[in-house]
């Protein structure tokens, strides 16, 4: 009797499912497009389906929500097996494997709304702030406020000039910064930092950006000690500014392990490349050695005397 009850529970599960009303999104990427993973319907299943496509943004599709705790059970695709989004794309299926990063939902009109279903932070990524943080503006005034609290410390070390007026000038372009962080934090998250991603900009742009991305997550780092050799500031606005400054330090290590880990697999790589390059030594009994690498095998005695063989 169980077992019927149970398959009772599937029947009406995929029925519910199956009738499910589909919500409209729009392609919506930083990157200008994004990846969709090709499956289809395979009894309760979801299988993957052949090679997966770019759709760039301003593309209008049908989706889906496919939660784990359902009772279909989901294989084939890396991105399937675990709650995520499946849209309908010129007559075929196809996951969506960042949906909350790349995906706008749209009501019948056409008009965007943020009751996409995708959660807090999709709906606040589906806002003007949202559209805010994939702008490269947070980061130039991120780096404009690092500039002007650098200014402030050039200035306070050479003249030694210690008053209220240097401590606010420090303090507030700081917790401005914060307040950045705070918002990226609530609407998009480590995809703040997407111009430091490898995967949305490609290593040509993002290694070189890591040089101000690094001041400013320095600067953040220290600010607290900072601000306290600048002085601290009278009254409630200390206890304003030293909350600010750390969360600013909190969300700033957040975000730079991210970041570390985006560089992760490339400095492996070049850590590889300079131990290949490098090549191996063999010592050999006459107490020379032989180097074997990628530019040929080199010989050096033990007087360092060094020949190609």
């Amino acid at each position: 009797m169980k077992k019927y009850f149970v398959f009772l529970i599937l029947i009406l599960t995929g029925i519910s499912y199956s009738y499910a009303e589909n919500q409209k999104y729009v392609i919506a990427d930083k990157s200008g497009k994004t990846r969709l993973v090709p499956v289809a319907p395979e009894g309760d299943k979801w299988r993957w389906n052949g090679n997966d496509i770019y759709v760039e943004n301003g593309a209008e599709v049908e989706g889906f929500q496919v939660k784990k705790d359902r009772s279909l059970n989901y294989s084939g695709s890396p991105y399937v097996y675990r709650e995520c989004t499946i849209v309908k794309y010129e007559g075929n299926y196809y996951v969506v494997p960042f949906p909350e990063k790349s995906l706008k939902a749209v009501k019948d009109t056409g008009e965007l709304t943020s009751d996409s279903g995708l959660g807090i932070r999709n709906y606040l990524s589906n806002t003007r702030l949202g559209d805010f943080y994939r702008t490269p503006l947070p980061g130039l005034l991120a780096l404009l406020c690092a500039f002007i609290s650098g200014i402030i410390i050039f200035y306070f070390i050479f003249t030694g000039k210690e008053n209220q007026i240097i401590s606010w000038l420090f303090a507030i372009p700081l917790c401005f910064i914060s307040l950045l962080e705070i918002g990226a934090a609530f609407s998009v998250g480590t995809d703040a930092a997407w111009w430091v991603n490898p995967e949305d900009v490609g290593y040509w742009i993002s290694t070189p950006l890591l040089i101000p991305y690094a001041i400013v997550a320095a600067l953040m780092v220290f600010s607290y000690k900072l601000y306290g050799v600048m002085g601290h500031v009278d009254g409630p606005g200390n206890l304003v500014i030293s909350i600010l400054l750390f969360i600013g330090i909190g969300l700033t290590v957040i975000s730079a392990i991210f970041v570390v880990i985006n560089f992760l697999f490339a400095a492996c790589l070049l850590i590889f490349a300079g131990w290949l390059f490098k090549g191996v030594d063999v010592k050999n009994s006459d107490g020379s050695s032989t180097n074997f690498g990628p530019l040929g095998n080199y010989r050096t005695d033990r007087h360092g005397n060094s020949t190609h063989i």
